[in-house]
């Protein structure tokens, strides 16, 4: 399969650009494989991490980090207009629409953490943080929306919760050190 959305620049440091206009580092020790994005309303890439020895060769990921232009997706709010009285009511709206995507795979929302507004000088961005109960493991996940030059972008990262000691970190890193460049 050839991946199209993604690519990488830095083989080194684990450098990729998605879409080219984010750049996000994957660092190991984890193997990661990408996999092109293409619906309706999103287009970009996700990318699965695997243990480097897993002996029992299941092959189930233990992350994911996902980046997605939702630009056409009119479900997706608008970030670069929201203000902290807003979150309240988005934050609801996304539980709600949350919790009617996991029931149709008979998933259920474990912990939600609610939605927060994070702002700086160059970039708003409402991240939402909550645990799926996922069949028989606990997954942790942490959505990032921007919208920046009139581009709605979703970033997620998730992770086994069971192994969050490697993984949090990793994770949490990866999108706290996103590039975005819309030239």
């Amino acid at each position: 399969m050839v991946i199209r959305n993604s690519k990488l620049v830095d083989a080194e440091n684990g450098r990729f650009t998605v879409l080219d206009m984010v750049t996000l580092q994957l660092s190991g020790p984890f193997v990661w494989q990408g996999k092109d994005i293409n619906e309706d309303k999103a287009r970009g890439s996700a990318f699965f991490a695997f243990e480097p020895d897993d002996p029992n060769e299941t092959k189930v990921s233990v992350a994911t980090i996902t980046v997605a232009d939702v630009t056409l997706d009119p479900s997706e709010p608008d970030v670069s207009t929201l203000n902290q009285t807003d979150v309240s009511t988005i934050d609801t709206y996304l539980r709600s629409e949350i919790q009617k995507q996991v029931s149709l795979a008979g998933d259920e929302i474990g912990h939600w953490m609610g939605s927060h507004l994070n702002q700086s000088e160059q970039i708003k961005g409402l991240v939402t943080a909550y645990t799926l109960q996922e069949f028989e493991k606990v997954t942790q996940y942490i959505d990032l929306r921007i919208t920046i030059g009139g581009r709605k972008l979703f970033l997620n990262g998730n992770f086994d919760i069971s192994k969050k000691d490697q993984l949090a970190g990793l994770v949490y890193g990866v999108l706290r050190n996103v590039v975005v460049d819309l030239r």
